[in-house]
């Protein structure tokens, strides 16, 4: 690809973050970048996307307008929590890298197709189409990944970049995210473990930040929005002004699903 391109993926997506979702959207409407949803499709603190009596089909509707309009859609897992088996080192890799919510990280293949069939099942039930998947964390094993294929998704991304499934090419870009604060997908409600410290909060702006230099230096970037990042001051503005000196140092934004288009089609 001969242009720099920047995706913009907004995490975490369903019912209890449905507010902070529509958020980032408004915040990120002036630069006209599409945006990426990754949602979570299964049950997930307390609520499942399109349930009854929550905001799960509001949020369909909004998504589908979203779709409508150029932005992408993406499954991010079925239920956003992990069960890792495994050592005492994976154990806490998954739970450090991704938060305790890595569900990929340590799946079998089997297991990992079913969720992610499961997912976009329930999606597109919703008029929500699906070509690609974030696992939570950007985690999935060996054998998740397999899976994950055999779910006939078109892409899968992780910390590097993204692969486009089919033909097994990749794309590299840094992908980066503030990590405002530490939550537990088993406490109710995702409950916050700790807040950011100020030290960790500055080091995560800065790194934001970082975006437009690596965008000017010709490495693609991927800048993650996440409904946490709204409740510290300063991150979400921060965060926009990255976006916004991204554009204008000649990054072109674009959707992970159309990044898998042009490595589908590149020879």
């Amino acid at each position: 690809m001969s242009s720099v391109a920047l995706v913009v993926s907004v995490h975490d997506v369903g019912p209890p973050t449905a507010s902070a979702t529509r958020n980032w959207a408004r915040l990120m409407a002036p630069l006209g970048v599409p945006l990426t949803f990754l949602v979570v499709p299964g049950p997930w603190r307390g609520a499942a996307f399109g349930d009854p009596g929550d905001d799960g089909s509001d949020l369909a509707g909004w998504l589908r307008e979203r779709q409508q309009h150029g932005d992408e859609i993406s499954v991010h897992g079925w239920c956003h929590h992990a069960d890792l088996p495994g050592g005492a080192l994976r154990r806490w890799s998954g739970s450090v890298v991704a938060r305790d919510a890595g569900e990929f990280w340590a799946l079998d293949r089997e297991t990992a197709a079913r969720r992610t069939v499961a997912g976009r099942d329930v999606l597109d039930r919703h008029g929500l189409a699906v070509r690609g998947a974030t696992p939570p964390g950007w985690l999935a094993g060996a054998e998740a990944r397999r899976g994950m294929a055999d779910a006939g998704l078109d892409y899968l991304t992780d910390h590097a970049g993204l692969v486009h499934l089919p033909s097994g090419r990749r794309w590299h870009a840094p992908a980066l995210c503030h990590r405002p604060a530490t939550r537990r997908p088993d406490r109710p409600n995702g409950a916050v473990l700790g807040p950011l410290p100020r030290a960790a909060e500055t080091v995560g702006r800065h790194v934001v930040a970082s975006a437009a230099r690596l965008v000017r230096a010709g490495i693609p970037v991927r800048v993650a929005l996440h409904p946490a990042d709204l409740d510290r001051p300063g991150l979400a503005a921060a965060t926009v002004t990255a976006v916004r000196r991204c554009l204008e140092a000649g990054g072109v934004a674009t959707t992970y699903a159309q990044v898998a288009r042009r490595l589908r089609d590149s020879r």
